[in-house]
């Protein structure tokens, strides 16, 4: 789309199809209609789902396969809804297609992955894109803007808290706890994340216990530093390969930058 005749069409002149009929499936489905975008089909983890989920949308009847969607010439961008494992076989095959990609997080399982098809990407003049809502809710930009303009004085820590209820029971499940097509990564960024917040927490030249904490630390506190430093050990090997996206997309919106001496180390907004 970089002559001046595409720039110039109307959004609702624009195909789509969605690869993936879960709930976040739905939500782009829904999103695109609002935007006035056609959404020509989807397809789901069977077709017996996908042809259930497009009667109940109100879509066209679903594609037969992966293989059928992409081979649609009316369609130039596919959502990437499916499980996370799933994400790089199906960017890969939609960019081989030349078709434009949105993907929900995480693109890829590794950064050898996403590396790839960032190439890719770059060598067709496609887009590959990753949906990261987050940074666009305006609260989070109007922090953004707060702290950049000195709303807050000299940030020195910068500490968040998401809460949920969808794994509140033992009896609760999701595919994402499944190690083979997720659990790894959600338990390897959460090990980095305790990683980073024990860094923060120790100044400089600090003495810190096994979990990072001071030597002053309270004997409960001092046991859940332990147990975060086990979850790190255990998933170590992994982070390199995990972690490299996640390092590039936290260069630009939160550094981690050295403080002065005696200061700690924090995530500082830019």
């Amino acid at each position: 789309m970089n002559s001046q005749r595409e720039a110039k069409r109307p959004i609702t002149d624009i195909g789509a199809a969605v690869v993936g009929t879960g709930f976040i499936g739905e939500v782009h489905v829904e999103a695109l209609r609002r935007l006035g975008i056609q959404v020509h089909g989807v397809v789901g983890s069977s077709h017996a789902r996908a042809v259930e989920r497009s009667a109940a949308l109100g879509l066209a009847p679903a594609y037969e396969s992966l293989e059928a969607m992409l081979a649609d010439p009316r369609v130039e961008v596919v959502h990437i809804t499916s499980p996370n494992h799933l994400h790089y076989a199906h960017a890969k095959a939609a960019l081989a297609a030349g078709k434009h990609v949105i993907c929900e997080k995480p693109l890829t399982m590794t950064s050898t992955e996403s590396g790839e098809l960032v190439q890719l990407a770059a060598a067709s003049g496609l887009v590959n894109a990753v949906n990261f809502n987050l940074r666009f809710y305006p609260i989070c930009r109007h922090l953004h803007q707060f702290v950049r303009e000195g709303g807050l004085g000299d940030i020195r820590l910068v500490s968040g808290h998401y809460l949920q209820d969808w794994l509140l029971y033992d009896t609760d499940w999701n595919w994402r706890l499944e190690p083979e097509v997720g659990a790894l990564l959600l338990q390897a960024l959460a090990a980095a994340r305790e990683a980073l917040y024990q860094r923060a927490r120790v100044p400089d030249g600090g003495a810190a216990g096994p979990g990072g904490v001071s030597a002053e630390t309270p004997p409960m506190a001092q046991q859940q530093a332990d147990a975060r430093a086990a979850l790190l050990a255990e998933h170590a090997p992994a982070l390199p390969r995990l972690l490299s996206p996640l390092v590039l997309l936290l260069d630009e919106p939160f550094p981690l930058i050295a403080s002065p001496a005696g200061r700690t180390k924090a995530f500082v907004p830019t």
